[in-house]
């Protein structure tokens, strides 16, 4: 596995199908059925595919797109790209298949052995779903890893306080609160509340959940985002530094004001023509109005997310209240987290 893994990393565009063999031994069809084995195969091709995976979403080309010629190295990158996801699609399905199958086997009954290790293995599958989503969230099947995510950790209270299954629920907040930390424009945010909502509706309308399912939300970052984003932090900082820059560089001519620097410094202002002056002035009034056109579009699309993503966690707050107002036997325990998350 090791070999494979290092020759993929090494050149990815040539031996990228070697990946096909880690999907066999993780998948046990190999007949290698060793959990410790199908686990080390997981793990093997999580460390490539966060090595390899390119900084941009690969999308299917079309019909006219693939009639076009084009040179030997577009061909091989276009190759490369189908195959990586190709091969990402199944790695991220295989995935969801033990996850699925390790809360699967915790049911209201005594477990036994192949319970326990169906448990690890979906321990190992949660980590890598979650190191991929919070690796590479711009990349290909986001909603898929999210949706896996969100269902490993919201599940009843007999499932997610089992001592076996507790692991992987902990590591389903863990990975869903990184992703809310990591969100700068909000979307991805509101792709998981979202999700998140509509999975407990299906519990009942919530009163079906164990409390902990309601956590993550504390993390999301919608008190201070829209007033202080970390893009504009950056850009301000920068402005902040050339201004900083532009008076220490006027300090100094007034310091040197009557000497050759000084001097020869208003010969070349005074070189300048009327016309070009006027020039330079409009082109920097145009440049201040981009900028905050530009800052303008990444705010109303920040506030568009995280209103969709206020509606999502408030829906499913007010519905939980509403069950504890009819059965409140049954909805007691998420009180607490409810009025919590409201405050």
């Amino acid at each position: 596995m090791a070999d494979i893994a290092s020759a993929v990393m090494q050149d990815p565009e040539r031996n990228i199908g070697q990946l096909r063999q880690l999907a066999k031994i993780s998948e046990g069809s190999d007949g290698v059925e060793r959990p410790k084995v199908r686990k080390l195969a997981l793990l093997t091709q999580l460390a490539v595919y966060k090595d390899i995976i390119p900084d941009y979403r690969i999308r299917e080309l079309t019909a006219t797109e693939k009639a076009v010629k084009v040179s030997k190295e577009v061909k091989a990158q276009r190759r490369f790209e189908e195959s990586l996801v190709h091969l990402y699609k199944g790695y991220v399905t295989q995935l969801h298949r033990f996850v699925v199958k390790a809360a699967r086997e915790f049911k209201q009954t005594p477990q036994d052995k192949d319970k326990l290790s169906w448990a690890h293995l979906g321990e190992v599958a949660v980590q890598c779903i979650g190191e991929l989503l919070v690796a590479h969230p711009h990349f290909n099947f986001r909603n898929e890893l999210i949706a896996d995510v969100v269902y490993a950790y919201v599940q009843p209270p007999f499932r997610v306080q089992h001592p076996n299954y507790t692991r992987i629920a902990m590591l389903g907040r863990k990975y869903i609160e990184q992703l809310f930390q990591i969100d700068v424009s909000g979307e991805y945010a509101k792709e998981a509340a979202e999700c998140a909502s509509k999975r407990i509706k299906r519990f009942g309308g919530g009163f079906a959940i164990d409390p902990s399912c309601l956590r993550p939300w504390l993390k999301l970052r919608l008190r201070s985002e829209l007033d202080a984003n970390p893009e504009d932090r950056r850009r301000e900082e920068r402005e902040a530094e050339l201004r900083h820059r532009e008076y220490e560089r006027r300090k100094i001519m007034r310091k040197k004001k009557g000497s050759t620097a000084a001097l020869l410094e208003a010969k070349r202002g005074a070189k300048l023509s009327k016309k070009q002056k006027k020039i330079a002035k409009e082109q920097k009034a145009v440049e201040r109005d981009l900028m905050q056109a530009e800052a303008e579009v990444r705010l109303e699309e920040r506030t568009k997310w995280h209103e969709k993503t206020l509606s999502a966690v408030f829906v499913t707050y007010f519905r939980i209240l509403k069950q504890y107002v009819a059965v409140r036997s049954k909805c007691e325990q998420l009180l607490p987290a409810v009025l919590e998350g409201l405050a």
